[in-house]
Formats: structure tokens, C-alpha cells, sequence
């Protein structure tokens, strides 16, 4: 793909694309380089970048002494480029369903979540991104990079017509219906079935596509030829209401966007909706103080909507388009692993503020959440102490994917350690969204028959609320069978009723109810913003260990940025290492000077009757991480310094 323009450069170019695409700029146009210019109140070099970028991808021709011409839609090119996208799209799906392994491969879990299983969206242009995911996901998914670039290339030139796909609403229905069909079809590696479907589903939308866009062409073009003087004169409006942009644009300037990016729809809204609002608090409370540099934050915050594939557009969104300084975000494993590459790519730098399984160390990523040791491996240890229960057999349950499934196995492999066996470990996993838990709950009152059990809970989500409701159905105590859980925190368990969990464990480094001056502050800060902003719940709000990290990650990229003096990524790189900050759990935290994680406490709480936690075990220092576990063979010869995760 043609490299795009940069700064200046990148805002025309964006500009004018998004003219073309809404019929601003018609077919056959002409216009000169200090037209744009004046338009613009921009020099002539970025004009002429931008111009260049648009030529190169098919939008635009200069023409001898006469300027520069919108080009003709070309019919039988987009034709031709639809059948290259058939064939690329017809040959991931038969790799997806001639793939080894049996397990539904996890990207496309997240497609059948919103297709299938969420609530179907109203506004077709809002559908339109997700429709791009979708096709782009099943390519992606058949692992062959190759193919995944060009697809991306053919996405990116079709654009202009594929958006038309979803102006009427039979279409967005249809959408949804033909969507979901590919990717039981893809499940149940039905070949036939899902490439039929798949099939017929592009040429349906390459029908209405190209069809709407030849009637929006030819409606337009009447417009412009019956009222010409009346476009001139809503061209000269346009072009004052453009200069106005600018002004703004350039004011903006003494701002310093930082991206938001956390689910605040799907599955995983319950947890991370809070980490978006407690980072806007943190922000705010920034700015009150004189901002960063003598500059506001700007914060840019984007909805993935649980869907993993669409992290890595809204990921690439902030750093090309919306040119945010930092990002905070992500809090599964698998939507940071989606954004990696892209963080990594365009040298972004992401603050991510939730546990993990390790096994990672990107120069992109600080990692403000707990690494296996920082949580996972105190918290068994924890359980097969006297004081947590002496526990023999070891339930673990946990949501499929990345996370659960690495921090099982280095689990395994410590309690195989520790002389436990096979036979005493059992491991379940349910999908994203799961609810239905009766069997599993009445599964774990049986393998707590052969002796002294725990359930390690994984689970992440909305999940958590029906699990630990079945829990309390089939009377399972704490003291028959004590669950410690990694995802579970204070906002999870808002609006349960805790009373028959009284007992039940969390491993996190914060609670809301550690007794400290500085938590104090940040929890009643917390509340007052709530109440201030109309929050959901406002009255009843709690923090969490998450929330906790975000606002750690936030000062301390501030201080690193005042320290360096500048938001350039590798300069705040350098200046993060060793930054330190008073924590609410009562620990001055230190960033590690090599491996980009934090060093945190360690704490164990008990759920109480309140919905709060009490802490019965804790480190008396923070704890360094260590984000290759020494449970995975081969671990001990890896570098304890970042590198890209294509070298990992």
C-alpha cells in the first residue's frame, strides 16, 4: 500500500477523501493546488503530499496545465477488485475449515459474539466498521499474512462503495442473518456450506454497493449541473466552515491527545467501563493542576466493543488519525494481543492495567497489572497454606482464551512442583458471555469429594455474576469449597448478593478497602466524580485493582513526560523507567528500569457480607515481576528486556 502523508499532509489527505466519499468532491472536478490551499490555510507542500497519496490510491489525477481532476468511477476496476476479494475471502474460509486443531479459533469466537449473540445494532454506518472486521478477521484468522495485506489493500479501495451497502436497512438486516450463517458454517467445518453462503453474501453487497453508488453519483451530479451557482456559493460556506476547522485544529495544538480505548459495550463493559471513567477523572484531575507541559490532556476515547479484531482498527484509529501521545487500554489478553502489532508498527505506546499470564514484554507496552507472580502463583501458594485451607485438588475454571489458558499452564506446572498430580487438577473453560453454569458448579461439588479442594476462577466478564449466582444457588460456602479468583473485583460484585460468597477469595495489589491516607483521597475523589458526572449507580460506586493501575499508569507517564520533556514515545520510554508513585494500596510503586512492568504488593482478599474485600494475607513489599515465568521451559535463557513480539 502506498505510504500515507504525514502531519498536515495527513489531515488534507483525510479531508479530501472524506469529500470524495461524501460527494463533495464529484467525478470530473477540477481544482488547483492553491485552491486547496486557500481552503486548507495550509502551504502548498502539504497539499501537493496529499495529492499525491489520493493519486496513488486511484482518487485523483493531475492533468498538464490544468490542475487536478477527481477521477471517474471506474466500474469494471472495482468489478475486478470484488473478484480478487472472493478469491482471497473463499480461500481463508477453506484453510479456517480444514484447520488442525479442533478449537473455533478465538477471533472468530469474538465475531459470533457480536453477530450472533449481542443485541444486533440499529444504525447501518454504524454496522459498516464491523462489516469491515468481519471480512478482514476471517482473512486474518487463516494465518497467511500475505493474503491478510492484500485483503487490506482491496478493503481500503472499495470502501468508497462498500459503505453504501448499509443505507437501507433490509441490507443491514440481511447483514447480521448472512454473517452469522458463514461462521456457524465455518464452526462446523462445513466447506461447501460456508463458502455457498460467504459467495453469495459479497456478491449480494457488491450488487448494492456499486448500484447505490451509481445512483448517489448521478443524483449528485444533477444537483451540481442544475444548481451550479448554488453549489459555488455552499463551496464558499464550506470552505469558510473548513478555515474555521483549522483554527480550531491549530488551537488544538496546545493540547496533548492521549487515547481511551476499553470496551463500553459487550461482554466486557462490566469491568472495563469504570477503567474509562476513572481514567477521565485522572485526567481531569491533570488539568486542574496546570496539564502536562504546560498543555490540557485531550482525551479521545473509542468503544471496541468487546470485539478483539475491532481493538486493532480502533488501535490504528488513535495513533494515524486521532495522533494521541499514549493510549490507555485493553483488558483482555486477547484484545491486547490483537494491538500489539499495530502499537509496535507505528511506535505507539499502550498502558495496560490489568493481571496477565506473562509470557510478553513489548517496548510498546508498560504494563501497570500483575504478571503471574505478582498474583497468580502467591495466591495458590496461598491456598495450600495452613491459613487458606490446606487445599489438595485444584478446579480450574476459566474463559477460553490466551490469559486463562497460559495462566493454567504455568499453574500446572507449579502445582506439579509442589508434588501435586494429574488426577488432582481438573480444567474447565467456557466461551466469552457464558451464563449457563449449573453443570459446571454441581461438576466442582463433585471433585471436591476426592479431597481438600479450591477453584482458581479465571473468568472474566459479565460471566462472573451468573457463576458466583450458582455458587449461592447449589450452596456451595467457602468453607466447603473456597474459589479464588484473579477477574473478580469490587465492581463485579456490585449489585450481587454477597452474603452467601462471605469467604470466597480474590488475589489483586488493591483493594477499595486498604486503610491509607492516599486511598482515602482516591476513593473519595472517585465517589465525588461519580456523583459530579451522573455516573450509572453513582451512589453506590467502588474502585478496583484495575482502576487502581490506571491511575497509577496515567501520573506516572505524566511525570515521564515532564521528565523527558517532550511526548516523543522513545524519549517517555526512556524517561518511564524507574518512575515511582505513591499508590493507593498504600506501596510507592516503582516502574522496573528494564522490563516495563511495575513492582507491585501482593494482597488476598475475603469477599464480605458489604461487597468489599478483607485483606488477609499481603507482602510486606512490592514484589518485582517477572514476566517470563520460570514454570515454562526455556524461559531462564529469555531476555528480561522488551523486544517486539515478533521476536518473542
Amino acid at each position: 500500500m502506498p505510504k500515507r502523508p504525514e502531519a498536515v499532509a495527513e489531515r488534507i489527505y483525510q479531508q479530501l477523501k472524506q469529500e470524495i466519499f461524501d460527494f463533495l468532491l464529484l467525478p470530473g472536478d477540477r481544482f488547483s493546488e492553491n485552491e486547496i490551499a486557500d481552503r486548507m490555510s495550509a502551504s502548498r507542500t502539504p497539499v501537493r503530499q496529499a495529492l499525491y497519496a489520493l493519486q496513488q490510491e486511484g482518487y485523483v489525477d493531475v492533468q498538464p496545465r490544468s490542475g487536478w481532476q477527481i477521477r471517474a468511477v471506474d466500474f469494471d476496476h472495482l468489478e475486478a477488485l470484488y473478484d480478487l476479494r472472493i478469491v482471497l475471502e473463499l480461500e481463508a474460509v477453506k484453510r479456517l475449515c480444514q484447520r488442525a486443531d479442533s478449537v473455533f479459533p478465538l477471533p472468530l469466537q469474538a465475531l459470533k459474539q457480536f453477530w450472533l449473540d449481542d443485541a444486533p445494532l440499529d444504525e447501518g454506518m454504524n454496522v459498516a466498521p464491523h462489516d469491515e472486521v468481519f471480512h478482514m478477521t476471517l482473512v486474518t484468522a487463516a494465518g497467511n499474512p500475505e493474503m491478510a495485506r492484500v485483503h487490506r489493500e482491496i478493503t481500503e479501495k472499495i470502501r468508497i462503495v462498500r459503505r453504501l451497502d448499509f443505507t437501507r436497512q433490509p441490507r443491514v438486516s440481511a447483514t447480521y442473518a448472512e454473517h452469522g450463517q458463514i461462521l456457524l458454517a465455518v464452526r462446523d467445518r462445513n466447506l461447501e456450506e460456508a463458502q455457498t453462503r460467504l459467495h453469495d453474501h459479497i456478491a449480494a453487497s457488491q450488487k448494492e454497493a456499486i448500484q447505490a453508488e451509481l445512483i448517489t453519483y448521478r443524483f449528485f451530479r444533477g444537483v451540481r449541473l442544475m444548481q451550479r451557482r448554488t453549489f459555488v456559493k455552499a463551496f464558499a460556506l464550506s470552505a469558510s466552515i473548513v478555515s474555521l476547522g483549522w483554527a480550531f485544529a491549530a488551537q488544538a495544538a496546545d493540547t496533548i491527545k492521549v487515547g481511551i480505548m476499553h470496551s463500553l459495550s459487550g461482554t466486557m463493559a462490566i469491568s472495563e467501563t469504570p477503567l474509562k471513567d476513572v481514567a477521565l477523572m485522572t485526567i481531569d484531575d491533570i488539568n486542574a493542576k496546570g496539564g502536562v507541559l504546560g498543555k490540557k490532556l485531550e482525551p479521545v476515547v473509542v468503544d471496541p466493543a468487546s470485539n478483539w479484531p475491532l481493538f486493532a482498527e480502533k488501535a490504528r484509529q488513535l495513533l494515524s488519525q486521532d495522533k494521541v501521545a499514549v493510549v490507555f487500554g485493553c483488558w483482555t489478553s486477547v484484545s491486547r494481543k490483537s494491538v500489539l502489532p499495530v502499537f509496535e508498527e507505528l511506535n505507539g505506546l499502550l498502558f495496560y492495567p490489568v493481571q496477565y499470564e506473562g509470557e510478553e514484554m513489548s517496548p510498546n507496552v508498560f504494563y501497570t497489572g500483575a504478571a503471574p507472580n505478582q498474583q497468580a502463583i502467591p495466591a495458590v501458594e496461598y491456598l495450600m497454606s495452613e491459613d487458606g485451607g490446606a487445599a489438595k485438588r485444584f478446579f480450574l475454571l476459566g474463559t477460553d482464551y490466551v490469559y486463562p489458558r497460559t495462566t493454567n499452564k504455568i499453574l500446572r506446572a507449579f502445582l506439579h512442583s509442589k508434588g501435586v498430580q494429574d488426577k488432582d487438577i481438573e480444567e474447565v473453560y467456557t466461551p466469552f458471555g457464558h451464563s449457563d453454569y449449573q453443570t459446571i458448579v454441581a461438576n466442582i461439588k463433585k471433585f471436591s469429594a476426592g479431597g481438600k479442594t479450591a477453584v482458581i476462577s479465571t473468568i472474566n466478564g459479565d460471566s462472573n455474576v451468573p457463576f458466583y449466582k450458582e455458587l449461592a444457588n447449589q450452596g456451595l460456602k467457602a468453607t466447603d469449597v473456597p474459589v479464588v479468583a484473579f477477574s473478580v473485583g469490587e465492581e463485579e460484585l456490585r449489585g450481587i448478593d454477597t452474603k452467601p460468597l462471605v469467604g470466597n477469595l480474590a488475589a489483586w495489589n488493591y483493594f477499595e478497602s486498604v486503610d491509607n491516607p492516599t486511598n482515602k483521597q482516591f476513593v473519595s475523589e472517585w465517589k465525588a466524580y461519580a456523583k459530579a458526572h451522573n455516573l450509572p449507580n453513582a451512589n453506590t460506586v467502588v474502585t478496583n485493582d484495575p482502576m487502581e493501575a490506571t491511575y497509577v499508569g496515567i501520573h506516572m507517564w505524566a511525570q515521564a513526560v515532564e521528565k523527558a520533556g517532550t511526548t516523543d514515545v522513545d524519549k517517555v520510554r526512556a524517561a518511564m523507567a524507574g518512575q515511582t508513585f505513591k499508590a493507593p494500596s498504600g506501596f510507592t510503586l516503582t516502574m522496573d528500569a528494564t522490563n516495563h512492568h511495575l513492582h507491585k504488593p501482593v494482597m488476598i482478599g475475603e469477599i464480605e457480607s458489604n461487597g468489599q474485600f478483607n485483606v488477609v494475607w499481603q507482602t510486606d513489599k512490592p514484589v518485582r515481576a517477572q514476566p517470563w515465568s520460570p514454570f515454562i521451559p526455556g524461559n531462564d535463557k529469555k531476555s528480561d528486556r522488551p523486544v517486539k513480539t515478533a521476536s518473542n
